[in-house]
């Protein structure tokens, strides 16, 4: 993703490039089902910066977060170790490990007063706070990350930059965001403001026995880095999420861990993709459907998350008011162990 190989273009221009170019990509990837890359990931040029992760290039950024998607939870655990780094998605794996143990409502309110900034209860369960599970892949129990040198801030439904890469800035700016200094860029994973009233971003689904539970949950949002002067890229997300609860004394709900599994699935969002001529990218808009093999935890978990990058990361072309990463079609069934035959299923369509 070399810089000076892009050119800023209007979206219309982009679309209007070639029919030809639009009509070949279109059938390339229609129903084309997403590959699993399961090469090691490279900690050569991923350092820690104040207990976070710092990429050197927003290629390696990208990279880095494609290839964790295909590690296992034991695999990222002990890639994280290697590098001194603990990520919120292994706090969070640490907290629900202990909140499966619990025996009463009193021990789970302790642990989510204990960890107030990172889990909440929501209709009876309890819940992360950051819903997208790559940007908890790649982040600090903070919410922090660097590429280039710029740091990151994860929120619930945004990302904060700033290009200097101090954190005096970012907290000087986090203060009051309406007069946030130059070089502060604050981006919405989710722009619900973009939102027309019959499209959604997330679709979910529960299947419950007498004491048993599973809920599903299939979302798409924008994933983000800045690399300073004002340059940054972003990229299309999909993520499908299975979670395990069962019924302790006093009708509370907690965690557990049992096996379970998807199938059936397929998507359609819109995403960006970019052909080059003469050295120069071009972007469009494309909204292809694909479709997922049939997958299964492999071993017994509280939680089992498939993240999976849709279309090209683009850069500067395409922001959080233009690529609007809306689920246009979505289907698929999921369910655990504990609810036997019962699926949980989710058939949208805009």
């Amino acid at each position: 993703m070399k810089k000076k190989s892009f050119k800023i273009l209007s979206l219309i221009t982009c679309l209007c490039v070639s029919s030809a170019v639009f009509l070949f990509t279109s059938c390339e990837k229609e129903n084309a089902t997403e590959p699993i890359d399961s090469k090691p990931v490279s900690s050569e040029v991923i350092s820690l910066k104040s207990g976070a992760l710092s990429f050197e290039t927003a290629d390696l950024f990208f990279e880095t977060s494609e290839k964790l998607e295909s590690m296992t939870r034991e695999e990222r655990d002990n890639w994280e170790l290697s590098l001194g780094f603990t990520s919120m998605r292994k706090e969070l794996n640490t907290i629900f490990d202990q909140i499966s143990k619990c025996e009463n409502k009193d021990e789970v309110d302790e642990i989510i007063s204990k960890n107030s900034d990172l889990i909440k209860s929501e209709d009876d369960i309890v819940v992360p706070i950051f819903k997208f599970n790559a940007y908890s892949a790649i982040c600090n129990r903070e919410g922090i990350y660097y590429v280039e040198g710029t740091i990151h801030k994860v929120f619930e439904d945004k990302v904060v930059s700033s290009d200097d890469g101090k954190i005096e800035t970012l907290n000087k700016a986090l203060s009051n965001l309406k007069s946030a200094t130059e070089g502060v860029r604050v981006f919405n994973i989710i722009d619900n403001t973009n939102l027309k009233g019959t499209q959604f971003t997330t679709q979910s689904s529960l299947v419950s026995t007498k004491d048993k539970r599973c809920y599903f949950y299939m979302r798409t949002y924008l994933y983000y880095c800045s690399i300073g002067d004002g340059n940054y890229y972003n990229q299309v997300r999909f993520e499908l999420e299975l979670y395990n609860w069962k019924r302790i004394i006093f009708n509370q709900w907690t965690p557990y861990k049992t096996f379970c599994e998807f199938k059936e699935v397929v998507y359609t969002v819109p995403a960006a993709y970019s052909i080059s001529f003469n050295d120069i990218s071009f972007y469009f808009i494309n909204k292809i459907e694909y479709s997922l093999p049939p997958r299964h935890s492999g071993q017994d978990t509280e939680k089992f998350i498939v993240s999976i990058p849709v279309g090209d990361p683009v850069f500067n072309v395409v922001g959080a008011g233009e690529l609007n990463p809306y689920l246009i079609k979505v289907y698929g069934k999921g369910k655990n162990r504990g609810v036997g035959d019962r699926w949980a299923e989710i058939s949208y369509t805009n």
